[in-house]
C-alpha cells in the first residue's frame, strides 16, 4: 500500500465508506471542544452535516454523487452532470447511524475534563533495528546511541484518555480508536477468536510502542507515557445494529506491558529488514503482491507491467 500510494503516487480514491469514516471521526473529534452539558445527540448529528456541508462539493467527495446523464434539452448528444440526492441521503442517514451507535454507548456529556487528554495525535518515533534496544527492549549490555540504525514510524491516535484501573485507586492511559466498519464476529473457537482480537488490535500495539518509545509527558506535571495500559477499538456497529467496545488489557505491570510491546518491535524491524531486503535486490519481478482482497493493489495492479506485480 505505501509503495502503490506514496512512492509511485498511485492514490486510493475515495470512497462512500472511507467518506462516512472521515466525516464520524470529525463529528467524534469535534464534539469534545464543548462542555460537556453542551455534548447532545442532536449537536452531534449536526457537526457531521456541517463538515459534510463545507466539503460535498469539494473534488475530494463531489464525484461519489455525481452522475453523467444525455441531455434533454440539446439536440445534440450531451451529458449533463446530475447529483443524486437520494443516493446522498441514505449515505448521511447510515452516517448518522453511526453516530448515534457511539451516543448510546458512550454519553460524551459524562467525559469529564481532562478527559479527552489528547485528540488526533500524531505520533512519530525512529524505532531502532535492534529491538533490544529500544525502550521495551531492556538490553542489559548496552543502550541506544544515535549510531544505531532505526527506521520511521507514524501514525494518528484518535483519542488518549486517562481512565480508573478497576479495582484500585490508580489510573492509566487508554488509547481509543473509532472504528466504523462492523465489530468481527467471536463465533468461532477460542484459539480463532483469540486470533480475531490479536489481528484487530495489532495497529493499537503498534500505537502503544510509540507512546511508549515517546518517554515524555503531557506536560511538568502530566501523566508519564509508560503510564498507558489500555487500548479500546470502538466499533460504531456489529452484527445486533449497536455499537461494541473492545477492550484489551497490555498487563498490570511495567514488565508485562513491554514484553507485549517489545514483540511488536521486533515485527516491526522485521518488515521493515524484508522490505530494505526487496528493494536491494533491484528486480521488479522480485515482488509478490498480496492476497488481501480488500487491498488497493489488486485494482492498481493493472497500471503495471506483466510480470512485475501483476502476478498475485
Amino acid at each position: 500500500s505505501y509503495l502503490f500510494q506514496y512512492i509511485y503516487n498511485l492514490k486510493q480514491p475515495n470512497s462512500l465508506v472511507l467518506a462516512k469514516g472521515t466525516m464520524c471521526h470529525e463529528a467524534l473529534e469535534k464534539i469534545f471542544d464543548l462542555e460537556p452539558p453542551e455534548r447532545t445527540l442532536d449537536t452531534l448529528h449536526n457537526l457531521l452535516r456541517a463538515s459534510w456541508s463545507k466539503q460535498r462539493y469539494t473534488d475530494k467527495y463531489r464525484f461519489l454523487f455525481e452522475s453523467l446523464s444525455p441531455s434533454s434539452s440539446s439536440s445534440t448528444s450531451s451529458l449533463t452532470v446530475e447529483w443524486n440526492r437520494e443516493a446522498e441521503a441514505e449515505w448521511g442517514q447510515s452516517a448518522l447511524a453511526l453516530l448515534s451507535n457511539y451516543y448510546h454507548a458512550e454519553d460524551p456529556r459524562e467525559i469529564k475534563r481532562p478527559n479527552p487528554l489528547k485528540r488526533e495525535m500524531w505520533l512519530r518515533s525512529h524505532l531502532t533495528l535492534d529491538p533490544t534496544l529500544g525502550v521495551t527492549g531492556q538490553n542489559p549490555s548496552r543502550s541506544r546511541t544515535d549510531a544505531d540504525e532505526t527506521f520511521y514510524i507514524r501514525g494518528i491516535v484518535d483519542r488518549l484518555d486517562l481512565v480508573k484501573v478497576p479495582g484500585t485507586k490508580q489510573v492509566a492511559m487508554k488509547i481509543v480508536d473509532y472504528k466504523t466498519g462492523k465489530a468481527p464476529e467471536l463465533k468461532y473457537s477460542k484459539p480463532m477468536n483469540d486470533k480475531i482480537v490479536e489481528e484487530a488490535f495489532y495497529q493499537l500495539k503498534v500505537y502503544a510502542l510509540l507512546l511508549r518509545e515517546k518517554g515524555a509527558h503531557f506536560d511538568d506535571e502530566g501523566p508519564a507515557w509508560n503510564n498507558l495500559r489500555f487500548l479500546e477499538l470502538f466499533y460504531l456497529t456489529s452484527e445486533s445494529g449497536r455499537a461494541k467496545p473492545w477492550r484489551y488489557d497490555l498487563g498490570e505491570t511495567q514488565e508485562q506491558r513491554d514484553e507485549h510491546l517489545q514483540s511488536i518491535h521486533q515485527d516491526l524491524s522485521q518488515v521493515w529488514q524484508d522490505i530494505s531486503a526487496l528493494v536491494a535486490l533491484q528486480d521488479p519481478k522480485a515482488f509478490v503482491g498480496c492476497d488481501r482482497s480488500f487491498c488497493y493493489c489488486h485494482k492498481c495492479r493493472e497500471r503495471f507491467v506483466p510480470g512485475t506485480v501483476w502476478e498475485p
